[in-house]
């Protein structure tokens, strides 16, 4: 019998579909968050004050005198594809859950919300280079296909090529994909990927979510010493929390905050989220913050 990973999707599933049922228009909830750039250029309206200016067409405001907006017709079948690490730098876990699983949960229960509104999932999986491109489906098969795929053991381990993934997008994605969610720990960002992210946020609409373990950030505050490893090179290090943690809590929020500044200077909405507590009460803000800013195209 083959062994699964810890891969728990229905009280996330449940939360989800509950927190859409609260809204008056669920409809507006899921086009903020895979709003998607698929739209046809249908004409012009009359420009109104809550809309972003980046709207305006000034060309045609000048010409009939008065300010107009572009009008969009949004293409009605959405595909969005979710590109996960699978590296073995996702199979680590200080909590309940390791991070591969931690973050297979997320796409598995953010698909079934795609699937449930006639949409389409697509996945791209990668580790030190892209392990499987599956172009976005409909269906029931798709949903499950998701799972026992994320769940599988021998799907995860190798490096984290997150390069190597933006590469293949950028020369091989559908140029009708509404949104591209990226969900890694981004462990391996560098300044080629700050130009990737630019070209993939230009062409698609691009989220990320960012996964960490508590360790990621602080070690734990124990007495002693212990080993770490290199996932990627098998290098070890001998350290002491209590010498070290200084030193390791800067390193950790010096390349967090280059994450995060590569993220915004491309435009692409991103969430940390905490393999030590459930995403859905995050994702839930993220969707909040997004309706407020009223970026989403008409």
């Amino acid at each position: 019998m083959e062994r699964k990973l810890k891969i728990e999707v229905g009280e996330s599933i449940s939360a989800l579909r509950y927190f859409l049922k609260k809204f008056d228009v669920s409809t507006k909830i899921y086009k903020m968050f895979f709003r998607g750039k698929s739209f046809d250029f249908e004409g012009f309206r009359d420009y109104n004050g809550d809309e972003d200016v980046s709207s305006i067409d000034w060309k045609a405001s000048y010409r009939d005198g008065k300010l107009l907006s572009r009008k969009f017709r949004e293409e009605d079948d959405k595909k969005i594809l979710f590109v996960l690490d699978v590296g073995q730098n996702m199979m680590f876990g200080s909590a309940d859950k390791l991070k591969c699983e931690y973050a297979a949960e997320i796409v598995i229960s953010l698909s079934d919300l795609v699937i449930n509104n006639n949409d389409r999932a697509g996945l791209l999986i990668f580790n030190d280079r892209v392990q499987q491109y599956l172009l976005p489906k409909r269906g029931k098969q798709t949903f499950e296909y998701f799972y026992n795929l994320l769940a599988n053991p021998d799907t995860y381990g190798g490096g984290s090529n997150l390069n190597d993934a933006l590469d293949y997008i950028i020369k091989n994605g559908d140029p009708h994909i509404s949104a591209v969610v990226l969900i890694s720990d981004f462990i391996n960002v560098d300044k080629r990927t700050k130009y990737n992210l630019n070209t993939v946020a230009h062409k698609y609409e691009t989220l990320a979510f960012m996964i960490k373990d508590p360790i990621d950030r602080v070690l734990p505050n124990i007495n002693g010493e212990f080993i770490v490893e290199n996932p990627f090179n098998g290098q070890q290090l001998l350290i002491e929390p209590k010498l070290a943690s200084r030193q390791y809590e800067f390193n950790s929020l010096k390349q967090e905050k280059f994450i995060s500044d590569s993220f915004r200077s491309s435009g692409i909405d991103f969430i940390e989220l905490t393999t030590s507590k459930s995403f859905i009460y995050d994702l839930i803000n993220f969707l909040k913050e997004r309706l407020k800013r009223k970026e989403v195209r008409r």
